[in-house]
């Protein structure tokens, strides 16, 4: 039962994020002591953790095994797929658990390599976390797949996002995104990354209200966080080599 909620006026908010022994080790810890040090004590964090347990937790930070994941989850991780599709699989079923069992009104996805950066609470997400939003989240759109061929796929940064359970259209949104991978179904996708699936599950539900942060970008980006009004808060250290610049920083400090 995932009971880690926090609770501004009447909105009910869990942040959750996941990451297993090496992933903690290389940016996760850093990422959740940011979170810890910035974040409004309104909040607090679930930790989905695989293969490992984190010892002496703040009171804030909860931590929910991968065992508790679907069992689906194990079955996709021991088929002939690519690499990061199954490691991209690690963060959507850790969020279909939350779709599924979370009590709270917004459930906000946080990345393990997003570093905060400044103090962020309620005043900030209040305008992005409107009730009649189905989801917040950064739109990024591509028009070649990675063969060249031409298209149209919504594909959001999804290394930051939130979802509101409590709104009308939001048992759809989370049937399409949990069937995409229930069904294997890989169909009009740009990729089978947790990103196009969520993109392919707000573009499923057109009737619904969404806040596309990135909407009003005279330019489009395709990391566009740092050009949000999230920008000077959160940082993404999204690349591999933007992590081990990262840790290579923190070490000579």
């Amino acid at each position: 039962m995932l009971d880690t909620h926090a609770k501004v006026g009447s909105t009910v908010i869990q942040v959750i994020t996941s990451f297993n022994q090496h992933y903690w080790d290389l940016i996760g810890r850093d990422s959740v002591e940011s979170w810890l040090r910035y974040w409004s004590k309104d909040f607090q964090l679930v930790c989905y953790v695989e293969g490992f347990r984190l010892k002496n937790v703040d009171s804030r930070i909860r931590q929910i095994d991968f065992d508790q994941l679907d069992p689906d989850y194990r079955l996709f991780q021991t088929e002939d797929r690519h690499d990061s599709i199954k490691r991209f699989a690690k963060k959507a079923y850790s969020i279909m658990h939350a779709m599924h069992h979370s009590q709270s009104r917004w459930v906000i996805w946080l990345d393990a390599d997003v570093i905060t950066q400044q103090a962020i609470g309620w005043d900030q997400w209040r305008p992005l976390l409107k009730k009649h939003y189905l989801a917040t989240y950064m739109g990024v759109w591509y028009d070649t797949d990675k063969s060249g061929n031409p298209g149209r796929w919504l594909v959001p940064e999804s290394g930051v996002f939130a979802v509101n359970r409590a709104h009308q259209h939001f048992p759809a949104f989370r049937d399409e995104y949990c069937r995409r991978y229930h069904d294997r179904d890989s169909s009009g996708l740009r990729r089978f990354y947790d990103n196009d699936v969520l993109g392919a599950a707000i573009q499923h539900v057109p009737q619904a209200a969404y806040n596309d942060i990135c909407r009003d970008f005279a330019k489009p980006y395709k990391t566009p966080l740092r050009h949000t009004v999230l920008g000077p808060y959160l940082h993404h250290y999204k690349a591999k080599h933007s992590k081990a610049f990262y840790n290579q920083a923190t070490e000579d400090q």
